[in-house]
């Protein structure tokens, strides 16, 4: 397996270098200096108070958790343990030991992955102690606060915006936080059971690639004469914005067990931000570089898909998800089964971001009709209704996560 994995990755980089060959063997003296002409870098400055506030709200202490503090007796501790897994096994520390990726950056507290995995493997009591750690997480349900803290970098964009929006944060956090983070994340992942198949993101052996191809597949398996639309869903400042109750919500529903839920809060609760010395917390959305964030917010999403799919009426429709990016391919055998379509599925997805303390942002929505003609119907039908913006989206040619998930309007 890992000399077929090698050789995989072998051929990949060894194309990379046949294509800049025969791409350099092409080139002219004007080919060459577009290439390599060297470029001055962007000077920009950004108000760390107004970055803060536009991304996560200024507070001077930790929102309230809303509801009061849970005291477990000794009896609720072994009932939460048990809930959650019980102690944490030897080869369960081993496999996530392995498995801990190097050379990353690490968060306030200076330690990296490699100082972990060292501890692990060559100074006995700190295995030990990390076992107490993680068993008291979940005997208590409790994550602990330190682990929470985010320090900011952030990026220049140059998308040709001001303020806020021509940055991106990245958030450094605790490397050993985040390996208590990754154990549990498989056991989360183990309670949550099967994804879904229309879920993409943050989900092993399914990329972009899968998610457009599962939409092209649906079109393909459909009447030649069908008429069909789809239609790109971006979900405005998700990760930043998505409600944690609605998260907490998701999870308990999904696995069954409240114990999850109550841990869930208590890793997204209140988190600590710091920029250049200003610090804020965190009332909603999730720690973006988090380990077991991106499990959370897709899960959050699940049972959306599922609603989704079994919308019922003259159509048929397929959703694929990929983190907080949607896009729902619809097809009938006449437009009034289109509009149906194209109603029913904005009011799930509408709904499920009121739920959620999110909303889509209808300027980056994009769709994509099979002909002018169903292009032109589907304009009047949905005429002075809530999806009429959808109709005024429709292009001659979209694309959904870097790919064309349909062919070019004909």
């Amino acid at each position: 397996m890992r000399r077929a994995k090698r050789a995989y990755f072998n051929a990949i980089k060894q194309a990379k270098v046949n294509h800049l060959e025969m791409e350099f063997s092409k080139m002219d003296e004007v080919g060459v200096h577009r290439r390599f002409k060297t470029r001055t870098p962007t000077v920009a400055a950004y108000n760390k108070a107004e970055i803060l506030d536009h991304f996560f709200g200024l507070r001077e202490r930790p929102p309230p958790l809303g509801h009061e503090e849970k005291d477990y007796s000794a009896a609720d501790c072994d009932r939460n343990w048990k809930a959650l897994g019980g102690p944490l096994a030897n080869e369960e520390l081993e496999t996530a030991i392995r498995s801990l990726k190097t050379r990353k950056a690490c968060g306030h507290d200076g330690i990296f992955y490699e100082h972990v995995k060292y501890a692990c493997q060559n100074v006995p009591w700190f295995s030990d102690a990390v076992k107490g750690v993680f068993n008291s997480i979940l005997r208590l349900t409790h994550y602990p606060t330190v682990f929470k803290r985010a320090d900011l970098c952030m990026l220049y964009k140059a998308n040709g915006r001001l303020g806020p929006k021509a940055w991106r944060p990245v958030a450094l956090t605790s490397c050993l936080g985040k390996f208590f983070e990754l154990l549990l994340k498989r056991r989360l992942l183990t309670a949550l059971g099967p994804p879904p198949d229309y879920v993409h993101g943050f989900v092993p052996h399914r990329s972009t690639i899968t998610a457009v191809e599962s939409i092209i597949r649906h079109q393909q398996q459909q009447p030649e004469e069908a008429r069909t639309i789809t239609v790109t869903f971006d979900v405005a400042a998700a990760f930043d914005r998505i409600g944690h109750a609605h998260i907490v919500a998701e999870i308990t529903a999904i696995t069954g067990i409240s114990q999850w839920g109550d841990l869930v809060q208590s890793y997204l609760h209140g988190g600590d931000v710091h920029l250049d010395g200003l610090t804020t917390y965190r009332a909603t959305g999730i720690p973006q570089g988090g380990v077991l964030s991106p499990v959370c917010f897709s899960a959050s999403t699940w049972r959306v898909g599922r609603r989704i799919t079994d919308l019922s009426g003259p159509f048929s429709i397929k959703v694929a998800i990929y983190a907080d990016d949607f896009c729902v391919r619809i097809v009938a055998l006449g437009v009034i089964g289109l509009s149906a379509g194209v109603r029913q599925s904005l009011g799930t997805l509408s709904a499920w971001s009121t739920e959620a303390e999110l909303a889509i942002d209808r300027e980056k929505t994009e769709a994509l009709a099979d002909s002018d003609a169903t292009a032109d119907l589907l304009k009047e039908e949905l005429a002075g209704t809530d999806a009429q913006f959808i109709s005024e989206s429709i292009k001659r040619s979209i694309r959904w996560l870097g790919l064309s998930p349909g062919l070019r309007l004909r």
